[in-house]
Order: structure tokens, then C-alpha cells, then sequence
């Protein structure tokens, strides 16, 4: 049993993006967050989440969503000791604000962001521009997903983890998310010699994944989906640039 098993809960985005204020530009989460299996902190994404969400209290909610967020993991950020989330403007204009969150547990630094914000209705001049968006492409054409305990099963009998794989479902299923994959997303073994010959900027790698919970308000969606985003994020990046790779999303 890994040490961290005893750590598992269920977990809920309303207790995760529960930033309570304390001054108008300090947010405190004290809730119980599990640490990710195998991991030696709290799951990053939680943090960026918990980060985008401090940024967007200092302001009206729905005025301003986030257009990015720069993420700096200086220590392990640990369970059970309170997050303490400081926000500090460091631009400030009509459509967009720049702005510095940082993470205390006690008196360290644990976690350092700059999240760029913009007014949802852009204002004057920028609020006329349009079509600016035109390098997407269409979404590829994927096989069957299967949901994450397949996967998960087929990952551990590949790589003869059969012991892990109960620690490793019982983590992920208290999730607040859910995954569907491809049936050998963490198996390079499976990987197609189409696939395989092809240059990574052409490679494709497509799962599936939603809140289990719609978002309570308009700020918690944005804190859902950098929490979405974040997971899995290493092992798609591997993948793509077949690199061995285990289900950990740490």
C-alpha cells in the first residue's frame, strides 16, 4: 500500500476552489486536498486552478475571464496546512490586467503564477476587431475510448503494476473528473506503426474529460477548466513525442 493511499478522499471543485477572502486581495483554502498518486505534493493543476480563481475574486465576477497563466512550482505544496493566496496587480489597463498570485503555506513560498485577465466585452477599438482566431484545425479522427479503469487495467498488465492499480483507481475515482482514452494511451508497446512513423507536429492524441459537478458560478468554471487542463497533460506530451511514460499526472 503506498503511503500516500491514506490520503484518498472524495473530493468536490466547491471545497478545491473554495477561496475564502481575508483582505481584498488575500484568499484562504483550507480544505483537504489529496495528494496525486505517486506524488510527493498537491496535483499543480489544483494550484493553477485555485490561482486563476484568486485572480478573477479581486475583480466583478463575469466582468473578466482569464487569457493565460504562468505557473511556477518552487516546493511541493502539502496537505492539511492552509493555502494562502496573495494577489498583486501588476498591470492594470481598460481590457487587460496582469496579475501576480502567490502561494504561501505558513511562511514559504510554495507557488508563484501571473495571470493575464480580460474584460469579457472588450471596451472601444478592441471590442471591433474580429476573426483574429484562424490557426485551429479540424478535431482528428479517433478510434473507441474506453473509460479510465480499462484503462488504467490495460496500463498496469502491460507494465506488470497489477499491485499499484488499486491505489491507482481508488485516487482517480474520488476525483471530481472523469477520463475516457484511448485503450493504450500509456502503452507504447500498442502505439501503431502509422502512427509511429509519422512526425510529431502531425501526431493526434485524443480522451475525454468532464466535471462530474457543473461550476457553482462563473469563476469556478474558469478554475475548472485549468484544473482539467492540467491533467494528463504530461503523459499526452509524452506520448506524442513517444516517450515512456506511467500513469501519473503529478
Amino acid at each position: 500500500m503506498l503511503k500516500t493511499a491514506r490520503r484518498y478522499s472524495t473530493r468536490a471543485f466547491k471545497n478545491i476552489l473554495d477561496l475564502r477572502p481575508t483582505q481584498h486581495n488575500v484568499f484562504v483554502n483550507d480544505a483537504h486536498m489529496a495528494v496525486p498518486f505517486r506524488g510527493r505534493g498537491l496535483y499543480g493543476g489544483a494550484l493553477a486552478a485555485q490561482a486563476t480563481v484568486a485572480a478573477l475574486q479581486t475583480e466583478q465576477c463575469g466582468k473578466w475571464k482569464p487569457l493565460s497563466i504562468h505557473c511556477h512550482f518552487l516546493a511541493a505544496a502539502q496537505p492539511d496546512v492552509p493555502l494562502v493566496y496573495r494577489v498583486e496587480d501588476l498591470k492594470v489597463s481598460k481590457n487587460y490586467q496582469v496579475k501576480e498570485v502567490r502561494l504561501f503555506q505558513g511562511e514559504k513560498l510554495t507557488f508563484n503564477a501571473v495571470c493575464t485577465i480580460q474584460k469579457t466585452l472588450l471596451e472601444g477599438t478592441a471590442g471591433k476587431v474580429t476573426g483574429q482566431l484562424h490557426h485551429h484545425r479540424k478535431p482528428p479522427a479517433v478510434d473507441g475510448l474506453v473509460d479510465q479503469n480499462t484503462a488504467f487495467e490495460l496500463w498496469a498488465e502491460s507494465n506488470g503494476r497489477q499491485s499499484e492499480l488499486h491505489d491507482l483507481k481508488h485516487f482517480y475515482n474520488n476525483e471530481p473528473i472523469e477520463w475516457q482514452f484511448p485503450p493504450h494511451m500509456f502503452d507504447l508497446g500498442k502505439v501503431s506503426e502509422t502512427e509511429e512513423k509519422l512526425p510529431v507536429s502531425e501526431r493526434t492524441l485524443w480522451y475525454k474529460l468532464r466535471p462530474k459537478l457543473p461550476a457553482a458560478n462563473e469563476i469556478q468554471r474558469w478554475g475548472i477548466t485549468a484544473y482539467l487542463t492540467d491533467y494528463f497533460y504530461l503523459n499526452t506530451n509524452m506520448r506524442l513525442n513517444m516517450l515512456a511514460a506511467t500513469a501519473n499526472a503529478s
